[in-house]
């Protein structure tokens, strides 16, 4: 599991600045393009009015990136959540049953093939409402023991 600090650079701010280097990419290439087009130089007119364009219409080049990015922040923003509510050992131990289920960091939700991480906090509260609150409480904490024991045997090797 990811701590907090690593968790924000691979989905949040780092995230964020990874798009963004991107459209800016974007940007530049365009720039780069209509300076070819115009002999080698552009007026900072010309810049700004290019800049207007793209912000217009970005082109059909750049469709494929902003559907990949905003689903690249709708998992971010799943996994931040699940990173959040995931940190005890027997609702992770669960949820490990079907974690083949559901899209990894470097993949994207696809339909009929992977499930929602938005299913785990309901299927953790379904958990705990059959086991009930005193049975769920005892699992945790044998669950919480094993994994600190296991820390110990493994060290960076266990997941």
């Amino acid at each position: 599991m990811a701590n907090g600090s690593s968790t924000i650079s691979e989905y949040g701010l780092g995230k964020f600045r990874v798009i963004s280097k991107q459209v800016m990419d974007f940007f530049v290439d365009c720039i780069l393009r209509r300076t070819e087009a115009q002999g080698g130089s552009l007026s900072a007119n010309d810049i700004r009015k290019e800049l207007q364009r793209f912000k217009a219409d970005p082109g059909e080049d750049t469709t494929p990136f902003f559907n990949d990015a905003w689903r690249e922040c709708t998992f971010s923003v799943e996994r931040l959540r699940w990173d959040k509510e995931g940190r005890y050992s027997f609702e992770r131990l669960i949820v490990n049953t079907f974690m083949h289920l559901l899209p990894t960091s470097d993949h994207i939700l696809v339909q009929r093939e992977h499930l929602s991480h938005r299913i785990i906090p309901v299927f953790v509260i379904a958990i705990q409402q059959m086991l009930g609150q005193k049975l769920s409480d005892k699992h945790e904490d044998l669950y919480r023991a094993m994994v600190s024991r296991m820390q110990v045997q493994h060290c960076n090797e266990f997941n």
